[in-house]
């Protein structure tokens, strides 16, 4: 009789087939490669799936598929053919989906894109979408209608005993912790449109606008005239917080710090006039536009994978109609003169921009004084050369430069990765709302990983900047020729790596690939932003876990022991079987393969292995 001798070590290697949890039972002879047959018998699950499937649940706000669990994610996502979204596994910042093919994609932005309103967050009504409109309640205050912070904005009161009115305030909804916005002075009620109110006339010929955005409120003053010569404007900000400590950071910025960090900062002010602020995707001199916003996130855009570069051709691009070596102009923006006083718990900021910029013939008004106040914890930040402010809780990301590298920008975004960990990433992407650029013409612009960014992230204090990624020359935003709009850049070997390390949360920095082109400034919406938030998403697949209980029925082998003490074992049967179990995180389809060593040339035949409900596998020699 011929002897097939195995090797001790042997086991079944690791390989994606077939079955979630499968006992595998191949012939020592071959290798169990034959891919499954699955019967066309529909299984129990399936028929049970099928007959309530009119009580499937459908999102309300995205109109996907939902399931409250990852078995029944998964099982429809199989039958329906689409991907179906695990209610179990939704957070504030994003959604984990069953894919038809046995994987898992993760999508997530930079902010806040959910809020939950209770239950245990396993069904649709147990959320809503972020939604910054403002609303006034019974009190007479305004709140957004979905906020993962509890949000109000005055709406109009009278100075209180000490002279200040509550403007806005915030609370953690970690710690509870409240920040406030006041004012020295009675607040009028004020007009609001969308996630805006504006307090008309609080200073002769100067307004108030507060913003609700991703990470709390920021706070502006349009001043609508030019003054009179000798006209000097003074422009007090106050933030406080019980609980919280203030902090002077020594270079012109204020931070109010409690247990779980910063709670509200006071930046480096700055101001700009009309031209400069046409170029926000919400200039606050003009009206809100509800009807012109974008997505709150690029969640629909994930469905389907985009060109790896959305970048325009030279034939494409419009120089033809609107010749791109003509410079977009930028406006003017310029540091306002301020003095600070610090006291335990709050800040009070004093404005007073130079007369000189106010009477400047080359300034457009109406002119916007920014105090740079939020209240609020950031997601993301851009820092730029020359410029010291903290924009960390900026509605924008920029990179690039507008005049020949004197001015150059970058930008760095947080995404909390945890659903995609230790597994194999077949795809990913990171989608940014570009509606800014300086023309249609692809220029590059570049993915890197970083260290992580903070309030204290300055041009003279970045990020390390550890290795570069990718690559894309997605351009958006300059005219009717390229239009603001979703661009994407390929994130793969990056999630790959994220996936690796094990951080929770991994950062991504992005600049243009040469800094001193003008054609490769670009501004985008960022976590801040009250719609378009950069947003990833991953496409991955677990690894199977290690074969286990590998088995020889009784009576098929023995052990030989050579000169040297090394046993062997020789199978001493000529259809002998070996079984292990097999199993898959996902559910997914596994395959087994048991590596042989053949001591004696034979011939041999294969069979189809069939997988039953049970995922049992055989292959019969």
């Amino acid at each position: 009789m011929s002897f097939l001798g195995v090797s001790r070590a042997s086991s079944f290697s690791r390989f994606r087939w077939m079955s979630g949890v499968g006992l595998l039972v191949a012939c020592a002879m071959v290798m169990a490669d034959a891919p499954p047959v699955l019967s066309d018998e529909p299984s129990t699950d399936e028929a049970t799936a099928n007959s309530s499937s009119d009580e499937q649940l459908i999102s309300p706000v995205t109109g996907e598929l939902t399931a409250s669990d990852e078995f029944s994610a998964q099982l429809l996502a199989r039958l329906r053919g689409e991907r179906v979204e695990d209610l179990s596994q939704r957070t504030e910042r994003g959604s984990l989906f069953a894919l038809p093919d046995g994987q898992w994609q993760q999508v997530v932005a930079t902010g806040p894109v959910w809020v939950r309103l209770g239950g245990d967050g396993t069904a649709n009504e147990d959320w809503a979408a972020v939604d910054e409109t403002l609303r006034q309640r019974e009190d007479g205050a305004y709140g957004p209608v979905a906020h993962s912070g509890e949000v109000l904005v005055s709406g109009g009161e009278s100075a209180g005993d000490d002279g200040i009115a509550t403007v806005a305030s915030v609370q953690d909804p970690v710690t509870g912790l409240v920040s406030e916005l006041t004012w020295p002075g009675d607040l009028p009620v004020p007009s609001v449109e969308g996630p805006r109110a504006t307090f008309a006339a609080v200073q002769p010929g100067i307004d108030m606008v507060v913003q609700v955005t991703g990470s709390g409120v920021e706070k502006f003053f349009i001043v609508n005239e030019r003054p009179e010569e000798g006209t000097e404007i003074s422009l007090p900000v106050t933030v406080a917080a019980d609980g919280a400590t203030s902090q002077d950071t020594g270079d012109g910025s204020v931070e109010l710090v409690g247990d779980n960090g910063v709670v509200a900062r006071v930046g480096s002010p700055a101001m700009w006039d009309a031209a400069a602020d046409g170029q926000l995707a919400n200039p606050l001199t003009l009206e809100w536009e509800m009807s012109t916003q974008q997505s709150l996130w690029a969640l629909a855009e994930t469905k389907n994978t985009p060109p790896k570069d959305e970048g325009f051709d030279a034939d494409d691009s419009p120089s033809a109609q609107e010749p791109d070596d003509e410079p977009r102009e930028v406006g003017v923006t310029v540091p306002v003169p301020t003095s600070v006083n610090v006291s335990e718990e709050s800040a009070q900021v004093l404005l007073q921009p130079a007369e000189d910029f106010l009477q400047s013939e080359g300034v457009d008004y109406p002119l916007i004084v920014d105090p740079s106040v939020s209240i609020g914890v950031a997601f993301d930040a851009f820092v730029q050369s020359g410029v010291t402010g903290d924009f960390s809780s900026d509605p924008e990301l920029r990179l690039g430069t507008f005049d020949s590298g004197n001015t150059v920008a970058r930008s760095f975004l947080g995404f909390t990765t945890s659903a995609a960990k230790g597994v194999k990433v077949t795809s990913a992407q990171i989608n940014l709302w570009e509606f800014w650029s300086y023309s249609c013409n692809a220029r590059q612009w570049d993915l890197w990983s970083v260290s992580a960014a903070s309030s204290a992230t300055r041009w003279t204090k970045q990020p390390t900047w550890f290795q570069k990624y990718s690559s894309s020359t997605a351009t958006k935003g300059y005219s009717s020729s390229c239009g603001a709009g979703w661009v994407s850049i390929d994130a793969t070997s990056w999630a790959q790596a994220a996936s690796n390390n094990g951080d929770a949360t991994n950062w991504v920095g992005i600049r243009a690939a040469n800094e001193s082109d003008n054609f490769g400034w670009k501004r985008f919406n960022s976590g801040d932003a009250v719609s378009g938030r950069p947003t990833l998403s991953i496409t991955y697949n677990s690894y199977p876990a290690t074969p286990g209980y590998t088995t020889i029925p009784r009576g098929q082998y023995n052990w030989w022991t050579d000169g040297s003490g090394n046993r062997s074992l020789y199978v001493n049967s000529a259809r002998p079987s070996f079984s292990a179990l097999v199993k898959d995180p996902d559910r997914g389809q596994v395959k087994g393969r048991l590596p042989t060593r053949f001591l004696i040339p034979f011939r041999h035949l294969s069979r189809t292995s069939r997988l039953s409900q049970q995922g049992r596998v055989s292959l019969t020699c």
